[in-house]
């Protein structure tokens, strides 16, 4: 017999957790209810448990997820070849209700509070860091070479100046601001700022804007045809860095004010029954703690923005993310003539399970955990307190809600993937990958470091995120490493947004390399091509 989950008592559909064969029985964990399946079904898929006529919604998370286009009898396959994807609909009619009513459906939650002491390295601001990396910051793209030697010789981190993405020969202020807001990031201990001598640098500004942190800094301007000169100096600036950082002891600290960005690609069925709900109750403990959470999936919450809406501190803030939402959904239409729905989910989330948008980003959403939303973040704006924040860009590509995150001062980041493949590493930030998936998990070519897996294997889903919560705090504290940290990509390459980044005609060499395959080649090619 074939075990099927159901994650809400009202759902009319499960799914099935092996391959199915047609007349085998499928037992339906939590209810017990049994059914005899009418067809092969896929391992992940969803098996109607009820009669189901056409034109009907069959429901999952307690929500309608789509349109039958025939009729189906209790055990019967359902995919894309009898569910129609109608999340523009539905997402039309629920964002209406939510406007017209002129409030949130019930005031939100308290937020529990309870102090969590960790060792950490305390910041002259009144932050703290989680790890002691150094970085050198090229203000300009002739100092990359310079920097990159650096990093060669001594194993520091460096910022890479995109030639490419330059504004009328100088640096953009949105370069500017991520290199300010990169070295003001507090995990980053220390940074070597390089300027060049000419009319278009501003080296000094950036400099003073990341030295009102109160961090060890250096900066040094590179004269002409001194470049020799210049690495010699580096060298011995950064090694000093790194002679202070070593010396320095982890303290007690409260958790107040750590910050995890959250994100998930490559989902499947397990993504959000087991993954995605994991990290959500991890994130909730984070949050009670004084923590942050930091989550910039904008693309994948069409079908779930009413939820979010509800969801949020305020009415107001409601109707700012509604908005919001609206222009992703506006800019998709615009780049690639159809609607999000038309192509996410992708292939190869079908094949995994999932069918319509609104399946796929109800579940989304569940690792941010269940506290309220305080606000919208700008471009490299800080929170002010604690909670769940949502950093404003238009890219669902994996390592922009850490870059995002980071730049708003995240500690750490938290990938969840069903399909496993997909990783990226940030030089200034700790990424953890986790999965849903034992199967996933158990793959040693995806390098990934835990398993949600166990929710659906005798642990609870709370049981499950208190085990993810303690994990991360391991991390934090120095005790363990997440297989990211081992040996990794010591440059970091900013995020443009591409134009045209969603439409099939994309140069997706203009895209951050996101795969675990020959990542280090995939990074080496990339810095090339831009420094």
């Amino acid at each position: 017999m074939i075990n099927a989950i159901i994650v809400d008592k009202r759902d009319t559909v499960a799914m099935v957790t092996a391959p199915v064969e047609a007349e085998q029985d499928i037992l339906v964990t939590g209810t017990g209810q049994v059914i005899k399946a009418k067809e092969p079904i896929k391992a992940g898929h969803k098996v109607a448990l009820v009669r189901l006529e056409a034109g009907e919604a069959p429901l999952k998370y307690g929500i309608p997820i789509g349109r039958m286009l025939s009729a189906i009898d209790p055990g019967g396959w359902i995919s894309t070849h009898n569910l129609e994807d109608t999340t523009e609909e539905l997402c039309g009619e629920y964002c209406r209700r939510f406007r017209e009513s002129g409030h949130l459906a019930q005031a939100p939650p308290p937020i529990e509070s309870s102090v969590r002491m960790i060792k950490a390295y305390p910041r002259e601001n009144g932050s703290f860091g989680i790890r002691n990396y150094i970085m050198v910051i090229p203000t300009t793209p002739d100092t990359n070479g310079i920097a990159e030697a650096i990093s060669d010789q001594t194993g520091c981190a460096w910022f890479v100046c995109d030639r490419t993405r330059l504004d009328d020969g100088k640096v953009s202020e949105y370069t500017r601001k991520a290199m300010i807001f990169t070295g003001r990031n507090p995990n980053l201990y220390a940074a070597l700022i390089l300027d060049a001598p000419i009319a278009a640098a501003d080296g000094k500004g950036i400099y003073e804007a990341i030295a009102e942190t109160g961090k060890p800094l250096h900066y040094l301007a590179v004269a002409e045809g001194e470049a020799e000169k210049a690495i010699s100096e580096g060298v011995a600036i950064i090694e000093g860095f790194q002679k202070a950082a070593s010396a320095l002891q982890r303290e007690p600290v409260s958790m107040e004010g750590f910050g995890l960005t959250v994100h998930c690609s490559g989902s499947d069925w397990t993504t959000a029954i087991n993954g995605n709900s994991a990290v959500g109750a991890a994130a909730d403990r984070i949050v009670r703690h004084g923590g942050r959470i930091f989550m910039t999936e904008w693309m994948e919450w069409s079908g779930s923005q009413h939820l979010m809406a509800e969801q949020c501190a305020t009415y107001e803030l409601g109707l700012d993310l509604l908005d919001a939402v609206d222009r992703v959904r506006a800019t998709v239409l615009r780049e690639t003539g159809k609607p999000v729905e038309y192509m996410n989910p992708v292939q190869a989330n079908k094949d995994a399970g999932l069918t319509t948008l609104v399946e796929k980003s109800t579940g989304t959403i569940r690792k941010m955990g269940s506290t309220p939303i305080q606000g919208l973040l700008h471009y490299c704006e800080q929170p002010a307190g604690k909670g769940i924040w949502l950093p404003m860009h238009d890219s669902v590509w994996p390592p922009t809600s850490a870059i995002y995150g980071s730049l708003s001062g995240a500690h750490m980041s938290v990938l969840n993937t069903g399909i496993g493949f997909l990783y990226f590493e940030l030089p200034h930030m700790l990424c953890i990958r986790t999965t849903g998936n034992t199967e996933t998990f158990n793959n040693p070519a995806f390098k990934l470091d835990f398993n949600a897996g166990i929710a659906a294997e005798g642990k609870t889903v709370e049981e499950t995120g208190e085990l993810l919560f303690e994990y991360l705090i391991r991390i934090a504290e120095g005790d363990e490493e997440p297989k990211a940290e081992i040996d990794k990509v010591r440059a970091f390459n900013m995020y443009y947004y591409t134009e045209n980044e969603f439409g099939a005609e994309t140069d997706r060499s203009r895209i951050l390399p996101a795969s675990v395959t020959n990542y280090r080649e995939q990074c080496r090619r990339y810095t090339d091509s831009i420094k």
